[in-house]
């Protein structure tokens, strides 16, 4: 078996894995890649693009391919495509099925924690820092003092790519200056799956609703991390990067969203034009006094419980 590291379009290394799968065929007669714990599309990473090309330099059938994949919309007509994720919402319920928490004391309007930099985060993440500052809980953990961190910094290619404008990269480049911003205290990149990770939870009484940034946005995905189990299990309203239809399989599961307090009509559109959309949600919220902000809250606390008690009856 081979592991593909990947991220959203992008595998790792792809050449060098392309000669370990010739490899494995020449060994054993067939190939399995197996697709990391979150759900990449493959058909928007190219993989099904290289593997069609594999098969007709080497003549591999195409039968003899094996995909283990954590994104249950993965399907293909020829290469066999096998559901199997390694972590699943039910790992992050059980981690956080005994924890309480106490009832809010609204301090800001919007929650948003980054670790890793990519596109929509950084821009998103950006225009939060320059436009509304005082009413975000952010953190962005972007450190220029450690080397490893040089290389997560990614994202501004992509705004260009994707049609930012001066300001837009302008708020960007502010906030990479201001960085790392870890609100005092140390936030692991996997909140609840990490010991120390849980530190983040104790935030969630201190602001409204949490902006996700999902891991996967391209193509046809869709796979629940610890992000989106971080609002459900703390009775966190959210509003959700992540790819198209997000929202609408959130609701297949059972979960409610919340339609009824602001336009979700951003879950119908990708990359640059969902970023648009949110920002126009976000303004929204942000121009609601304390008042308004609490009462929305109180309105909402139905949907809320209801998403945790579904959340929590997958614990194991």
């Amino acid at each position: 078996m081979i592991v593909l590291e990947n991220t959203d379009r992008i595998i790792w290394n792809i050449e060098y894995f392309t000669i370990d799968m010739v490899k494995e065929y020449i060994d054993t007669g067939s190939i399995t890649l197996r697709l990391g714990t979150e759900g990449i599309c493959c058909q928007s990473a190219g993989l099904y693009e290289l593997l069609d090309h594999l098969c007709h330099v080497f003549d591999i059938e195409k039968g003899k391919i094996t995909i283990i994949s954590s994104n249950p919309k993965e399907t293909h007509s020829d290469y066999n495509v096998i559901f199997n994720p390694d972590l699943d919402v039910s790992t992050t319920a059980g981690r956080t099925k005994d924890i309480e928490f106490p009832n809010k004391k609204i301090k800001y309007k919007i929650g948003l924690f980054v670790s890793r930099s990519v596109c929509p985060r950084l821009w998103l993440s950006g225009w939060l820092y320059s436009n509304y500052r005082d009413q975000t809980f952010q953190t962005f953990h972007y450190d220029p003092e450690f080397s490893y961190h040089k290389d997560d910094i990614t994202g501004l290619d992509d705004m260009l790519k994707w049609g930012a404008t001066a300001d837009d990269l302008r708020n960007a480049v502010s906030l990479i200056e201001n960085s790392p911003i870890t609100q005092g205290e140390k936030i692991d990149s996997y909140p609840i799956l990490g010991e120390t990770g849980l530190n983040v939870l104790s935030h969630y009484e201190n602001f409204f609703a949490e902006l996700v940034t999902e891991t996967f946005f391209s193509g046809n995905t869709f796979f629940m991390t610890e992000k989106i189990c971080r609002p459900m299990v703390t009775k966190t309203p959210f509003i959700v990067f992540a790819s198209t239809g997000y929202l609408k399989e959130l609701k297949t599961l059972g979960y409610k969203t919340f339609d009824r307090w602001w336009s979700e009509e951003y879950d119908i559109y990708g990359e640059q034009a969902r970023i648009k959309k949110i920002q126009e949600v976000i303004q929204t919220i942000m121009s609601w006094d304390s008042e308004t902000t609490n009462r929305v809250y109180q309105e909402m606390i139905p949907t809320l419980e209801h998403n945790r008690k579904i959340f929590l009856e997958n614990a194991k």
